[in-house]
């Protein structure tokens, strides 16, 4: 069994190919070079230089709301080697971030404020979504990190990191396309990012960011448009400027495959809330996919053992 990632190299047996001490010992000899050179502060190699490493492990959550029931990947990152090292690398690209998350809500509640807050004339506006297919596993690396140093290392605004420009995309590289980790059998990844991992919606959102502006500087802008990393809803002055959009998404990137779903009935689905086109205003309520049965796990606190009662007298 491989895992649902095609841009991954096979190594064999993890019981034979586990590189984890030495990529530990790999990064931790680089960053005390990077060290003595004043390349890197001493505060920043002590904050990243990694101690007892263990292999993360790939598994897969079932989206049970879609078509034979496809794997979410996620990678659990919390022992690798180069963990603080992304966290590290995560905290320097939060200018970046926030810098091309300008369309972005942070939750269905920024949401719901933002629509509640829009206005229109009556039977003026057209609703559609638009979702990336397997954003995170498609992110390619070799360009999203290009990104992010253009970003710091070109940009007289945004604050620039303490390390070279090549040092940065080094630690980059190594951060992302050298990650090595088990399911069955031992595996790098090579390009992509993997949900759990401290990089992965950082440079899915950087990623997607770049290409919405570069999008909005060859198409009218919308009349609005809010995007939650790959999930994006839409409004259009008509069904045929949707039309055009779509047609322009389709050509925005390779890595890129977006669908689409138009309103029904003055209403659309978006995240867990429904939008619906009311006068001059969105209503809003809960949105429950089709396959939502309404049953939940019981809390654990049903599941500990009573305690034990103080017959001390």
């Amino acid at each position: 069994m491989t895992p649902p990632n095609s841009l991954i190299l096979d190594l064999g047996p993890a019981t034979r190919k586990d590189n984890t001490a030495k990529m530990e010992t790999q990064i931790q000899r680089r960053l005390l070079q990077l060290n003595k050179e004043k390349l890197s502060s001493k505060i920043e190699y002590k904050a990243i230089r990694p101690t007892g490493s263990q292999r993360p492990r790939m598994y897969g959550l079932p989206k049970t709301h879609k078509k034979d029931v496809p794997l979410r990947p996620i990678l659990s990152m919390t022992g690798l080697a180069q963990h603080e090292v992304t966290k590290w690398l995560s905290c320097l690209l939060q200018p970046v971030l926030q810098e091309l998350s300008a369309n972005c809500v942070s939750d269905s509640f920024t949401f719901v404020e933002e629509v509640r807050n829009f206005t229109f004339s009556p039977s003026s506006v057209f609703l559609c979504s638009f979702d990336i297919s397997s954003l995170f596993t498609n992110v390619p690396l070799a360009e999203t990190i290009q990104i992010c140093a253009d970003a710091l290392y070109n940009n007289n605004v945004l604050p620039k990191p303490s390390c070279p420009r090549d040092i940065f995309v080094e630690l980059m590289q190594l951060a992302t396309s050298s990650v090595e980790f088990s399911f069955n059998n031992m595996y790098r990844q090579i390009d992509g990012v993997a949900m759990a991992s401290p990089l992965g919606p950082a440079l899915a959102n950087i990623f997607v960011g770049h290409h919405e502006q570069k999008l909005f500087n060859v198409v009218n802008r919308l009349l609005a448009y809010f995007r939650y990393v790959d999930d994006t809803f839409t409004v259009f002055n008509n069904e045929d400027d949707c039309n055009a959009f779509i047609s322009h998404l389709n050509s925005l990137h390779p890595s890129l495959r977006f669908t689409h779903e138009k309103e029904s009935n003055h209403s659309l689905p978006f995240l867990d809330v429904l939008v619906e086109r009311r006068d001059c205003e969105f209503s809003t309520s809960v949105y429950r996919k089709p396959t939502f049965i309404d049953w939940y796990l019981r809390s654990l606190e049903f599941l500990q053992p009573p305690q034990m009662e103080n017959r001390v007298k």
